[in-house]
């Protein structure tokens, strides 16, 4: 089930399941808490919104051409006022942000027939800052607004020319994608990789991520994670997610 062909509220809920369960897991755990005020939970919210944001735009829209109208900064923002919306009070923290945000893009899309939000105000929102937490998203969204390559290089503990072995590109055309952008067609290997940064710096303890990334791993079939990312980007989520048992590389 993919977002463009869901009809019903239940169908949206878990074509984003289908999507980006990391991101859905990472909202139901942190959302509550940057309501509640958490700093730390409201930057791992942004992450995951963006994350998840560019995953529904490439689902949607892979050709980019709704980019240049707006489509991806205005699913951002409507990310601001997911939590305040009816999916979550009837799919809760995780499918309900996500389902929110993949509502608003079908909408923004022109993808029929719309599909309604559930109605209701969860509690945690009735007896949170609203507004608060508005400004403290918005203001991390435009504070985090990071070059990914960067991000990628420094949470991996990469050179420039390893950045550019990942990608399967020379050091200097990774220096190229830093300035001008990441290639249209490079933007979900970018993304995936981001995924499972995001993913190893939620799992592993601080320091760790750059040795376990060289490592090799017997559920890997002896391969380091690095070379997994290198060979499939666009499968090695699934197979980190499916292959380690992350308690055991911690």
């Amino acid at each position: 089930m993919k977002i463009r062909d869901a009809r019903t509220a239940e169908d949206l809920a878990a074509a984003v399941v289908l999507l980006d369960p990391a991101a859905v897991d990472t909202f139901e755990r942190v959302t509550a808490h940057a309501l509640a005020g958490s700093l730390l939970a409201c930057s791992a919210y942004v992450r995951s919104l963006r994350l998840f944001v560019d995953e529904v735009s490439q689902d949607i829209d892979p050709q980019e051409g709704l980019r240049r109208t707006g489509f991806h900064d205005t699913l951002l923002l409507r990310g601001l006022i997911a939590p305040m919306s009816g999916w979550v009070v009837s799919f809760g923290f995780g499918r309900g942000v996500a389902a929110s945000v993949a509502a608003s893009a079908r909408e923004l899309a022109g993808l029929g027939p719309p599909i309604a939000a559930p109605a209701g105000l969860s509690p945690e929102v009735a007896q949170a800052d609203v507004v608060e937490f508005e400004r403290r998203v918005l203001t991390t969204l435009r504070l985090d607004d990071v070059d990914p390559l960067a991000l990628i290089s420094r949470e991996l503990g990469l050179s420039k020319v390893e950045l550019g072995e990942l990608f399967g590109v020379s050091r200097q055309a990774v220096t190229e994608w830093s300035e001008k952008g990441v290639p249209s067609g490079r933007v979900r290997d970018v993304s995936q990789i981001m995924k499972v940064v995001s993913i190893l710096s939620r799992k592993l303890k601080p320091g760790r991520t750059a040795f376990v990334v060289r490592r090799p791993a017997p559920a890997l079939g002896g391969r380091s994670l690095f070379d997994v990312l290198r060979e499939d980007p666009e499968n090695a989520l699934a197979a980190v997610e499916r292959a380690f048992d992350w308690s055991g590389i911690a």
